[in-house]
Order: structure tokens, then sequence, then C-alpha cells
């Protein structure tokens, strides 16, 4: 049985190959894929793409040109969302197309 400690040093093992191998952003954008939904919301979520996450920009693609401007408008506010349900500063920037 893994007590805290053990699970700690585990965790922290996880984290140290991940940075070394340089997959945080790739890790930071499949949580991304993964939880769109919840941080995007329903009414964005079939119309709203995040496709990559490059230097912590975030490029996201959409066909519709409303939908464009929308995201545009709230850019500042879905940043902080999707850093919020990241749990760090991940994103800094989005690119909508």
């Amino acid at each position: 049985m893994m007590n805290n400690y053990n699970s700690r040093a585990l965790s922290d093992a996880i984290n140290e190959l991940v940075s070394k191998l340089g997959w945080e952003e790739k890790l930071v954008l499949s949580q991304i894929i993964i939880n769109w939904k919840s941080i995007i919301g329903e009414n964005m979520f079939d119309v709203v793409t995040p496709k990559n996450l490059e230097d912590g920009v975030l490029h996201l693609t959409t066909e519709s040109s409303v939908w464009r401007s929308e995201l545009l408008i709230r850019k500042n506010q879905i940043v902080d969302k999707i850093n919020g349900f990241i749990g760090k500063e991940s994103i800094k920037d989005l690119i909508i197309r």
C-alpha cells in the first residue's frame, strides 16, 4: 500500500519526466481537449475547437465569423477560465482562426 510520501515521490518523478521530455504543453493541450465542453460551455463546444498549444498560445478554430468575434470579445475570460481549470497559468494568449 502506498503512503502519502510514496505517492508524492511518484508524482514528482512523473512531473520531472514530463518536463525533461518537453511534454508539458502536450499534456496541457490534452487536458484542454478532454475537458473542452466543461471549459468552454455547451453553446461553444460544437463550434470552437482547440487545435494546438505552442509557447503558451492556444490556437482555436471556428467556422463562424460570429463565434470568432464572440471569442475575441471574451478572450481574457476564456484564458482565465482555462488556466483556472488546469490549475496553473499555462495559457498566455489565444489565436482564433
